[in-house]
This record gives structure tokens, C-alpha cells and sequence, in this order.
């Protein structure tokens, strides 16, 4: 490994929360690329390991956060971090309109990288609001550029994070600013990589650890 690709992290730090140095700066690299206005309202579809994180550091800077998840434990886990969690049944749509009183989200992050969710982004990004793809898509994915162009919104994608994203990441961390200990973590053993894989497939853990001893 390049040395300038090693970032030391205090010894104070437990293994577990220095795993979350990478996912978390990820998370810090989507925030910024939105330029975030304090008090704006951010709505993260998708309540794994990087969208309970993008939401830690939105509200951490002031915003509003509410959350999109289908799965019944991480959806809990969004509201016991003080997230408020947004219905999509019948549609998603249908649940920002009403956690925003008819206006929608100042700011959308994409973090499901699902086909039905990219056809509803514009629809649940307010006037000039912006959306950033957090998620990866799989495959092509039809987005509705008419309605992205009609309400002057920002589409912008965000991609891995860069040196400066981890070293904030480690400063958070170490101060232990966004209390991480919250998020829902398990340490498996190296023979236990299918469970871990299991675990985090059900939601019933936002991010699985392997610890080879």
C-alpha cells in the first residue's frame, strides 16, 4: 500500500470505528458535492450503510433530514438517530408532499440506485432543488429529464471520496463528533463471512466487520 494512501488514526480509536473511516467519507464527499444550506430540508432514500451516514452529516450541519427505507429495521434504526422516516406506500411522492407541506426536498440523495426511484427523483425535489446519485445503478436507468429541466433542478453524481474526505472523516472519528457507536455495527469472525453477509442483506446491521483473528 502507497504510504500516502494510509491515514493514521489515533490510538484511542477502536478498530470497529475506524472501519468506518471509508463509508463515512464517501458520506462527507456526497454532502459537499450538495453545498448544503443550513436548515434545508434533505430527504436520503435508502437507509444503508452510506445513507444513515450522508444523514448523520446533514444533520450535523444543520438540516433537516427525513428517510426513505423499506426494510423495517433500518427504517427504526433512521428514527432512533432523530431522522424523520417518509412512506412510500402509495408512493414517495405521495409521503414527501406531506412532510413538506407541498414543497419537497431542498436536497435528494440517491443512495438505493433502484430503476422506480430514479423515475420519481425530480418529483420529490423541490423547485431548483438538487439531487445527487449516491448510489450506483447497475444497469441504464431512465430519469425524467423533461421534469429535471422544467424545474431548473441540479442532477449531480457523486463518486468514492478524495484525501481531504478521509482526513475529515478520521478528525470526526476521533472526536467522535456523530457519536457512530449509534449505528448499528457487528464484528463476525473470518469463518462467519456468510452470516455477515446475511445480517447486512436483512438490514438487521448497517455495517458487518470481519475480523480475521
Amino acid at each position: 500500500m502507497p504510504a500516502s494512501n494510509v491515514f493514521a488514526v489515533q490510538p484511542h480509536v477502536a478498530a470497529a470505528d475506524a472501519a468506518l473511516a471509508e463509508p463515512l467519507a464517501v458520506a462527507i464527499h456526497a454532502v459537499d458535492r450538495a453545498e448544503l444550506k443550513q436548515s434545508s430540508t434533505a430527504l436520503v432514500v435508502g437507509a444503508g450503510p452510506i445513507g444513515i451516514l450522508i444523514g448523520l452529516v446533514a444533520a450535523d450541519r444543520g438540516c433537516r433530514v427525513l428517510v426513505s427505507e423499506p426494510r423495517d429495521p433500518r427504517r427504526r434504526l433512521a428514527e432512533r438517530l432523530g431522522f424523520q422516516a417518509v412512506p412510500s406506500d402509495p408512493s414517495l411522492v405521495t409521503g414527501v408532499r406531506e412532510a413538506t407541506d407541498g414543497v419537497m426536498s431542498d436536497i435528494v440523495f440517491d443512495c438505493a440506485g433502484h430503476p422506480a426511484i430514479a423515475a420519481e427523483l425530480s418529483a420529490v425535489t423541490r423547485v431548483r432543488g438538487t439531487i445527487v446519485l449516491a448510489g450506483l445503478y447497475s444497469t441504464p436507468t431512465a430519469v425524467d429529464l423533461h421534469a429535471l429541466t422544467f424545474a431548473e433542478q441540479h442532477l449531480l453524481g457523486s463518486r468514492i471520496c478524495t484525501d481531504n474526505d478521509l482526513r475529515q472523516a478520521v478528525v470526526i472519528i476521533e472526536s467522535d463528533t456523530l457519536n457512530l457507536s449509534r449505528i448499528a455495527t457487528r464484528t463476525f469472525a473470518l469463518e462467519e463471512v456468510d452470516a455477515a453477509f446475511a445480517a447486512a442483506s436483512r438490514g438487521d446491521i448497517v455495517k458487518a466487520m470481519i475480523n480475521p483473528r
